[in-house]
């Protein structure tokens, strides 16, 4: 059988080589990357492929020059683990793709796969899916045995909280200054030492950081139901107590009970919630002594979904 010839377009630059759709490819499949413009059975379109008017209009020639030489639509996969509030970003309803891969919790829609993008960092070669080569920012993927087992908290380290970010926005700074509040918070990354070009070359990994802090500020870029990032779990695998910022859906993914979330005590005030809940020994205990995974993580609907979207492109 001939390479299935993939094209992508509107996906952030790592993609190829770190995503975890990409190596689930790798083992279902031999492919060929190729351009948009020539032909090819499957296209990936991240969030961004049809956000803005220049994209727009680039697509828009590429389709009237495919119909001109009289080439068959590809099965089209949109893919995304972007924030979802970001400039130009389509969501699979809006992508107007064939099948869909992505945060977005879409019950009931038999073309959708939801695949949270913090999987993107969770090692599952006893699964049979290979990880990458190189880790920047974490130094070594998840390793989900440490997520099913109660926090193995740094119990012996500063009593402070540590915030590892490469922007800081208005909901982000305020966050930071309501738990400096009541916890000091030491700022590592771009956002506060400008000498970081970006964040794969901070000099530093988080396994290194965190090993000095009990706590970890690490709110989520947005909230959106469904969308969580690696902030959480690194945090918790880190041996920190995870200070997170996220939306009630969260329990999807995330045992509550594992993690301090600031979203929580957004009615009685962020720094008075969260300085009970560090008061008390009920919560205390709890956080130090449950999992922050229900259940391991289980790939097989994810790779039947790739499947079947492979045999709808072969088909083609």
């Amino acid at each position: 059988m001939p390479p299935l010839r993939l094209a992508i377009e509107g996906c952030y630059p790592s993609f190829q080589s770190t995503d975890l759709v990409m190596r689930i490819l790798g083992v279902l499949c031999s492919y060929e990357i190729v351009h948009r413009s020539q032909p090819h059975d499957l296209l990936i379109r991240g969030p961004f492929s049809d956000g803005s008017s220049k994209r727009r209009i680039v697509n828009r020639l590429l389709g009237t020059t495919n119909r001109f030489l009289g080439r068959n639509q590809p099965v089209r996969l949109h893919v995304s683990s972007e924030n979802p509030f970001s400039e130009n970003y389509q969501d699979f309803g809006q992508s107007g793709c064939d099948f869909g891969l992505g945060h977005e919790i879409r019950h009931g829609d038999v073309r959708y796969q939801r695949m949270p993008h913090w999987w993107n960092y969770v090692d599952f070669a006893a699964q049979g899916v290979p990880s990458p080569d190189h880790w920047v920012r974490l130094g070594e993927p998840l390793n989900q045995g440490q997520l099913l087992r109660p926090l193995q908290w740094n119990r012996n380290s500063q009593t402070r909280a540590a915030f590892v970010t490469s922007y800081l926005n208005s909901q982000r700074r305020f966050l930071m200054e309501q738990v400096n509040r009541v916890l000091p918070v030491d700022g590592f990354g771009r956002a506060f030492d400008a000498s970081i070009s970006d964040h794969t070359r901070s000099g530093f990994t988080k396994r290194q950081l965190l090993t000095g802090y009990q706590f970890s500020l690490c709110p989520e870029n947005a909230i959106a139901p469904g969308y969580y990032t690696e902030k959480v779990p690194e945090s918790f695998a880190c041996g920190t107590i995870p200070i997170a910022y996220l939306d009630k859906y969260s329990s999807i993914d995330f045992d509550p009970r594992a993690f301090l979330n600031l979203y929580d005590y957004l009615n009685e005030g962020v720094a008075s919630g969260l300085q009970r809940d560090l008061l008390s020994r009920r919560r205390m205990d709890e956080l130090a002594s449950t999992p922050l995974l229900k259940k391991e993580i289980g790939l097989d609907q994810l790779i039947a979904f790739i499947k079947n979207v492979l045999d709808c492109a072969r088909a083609f």
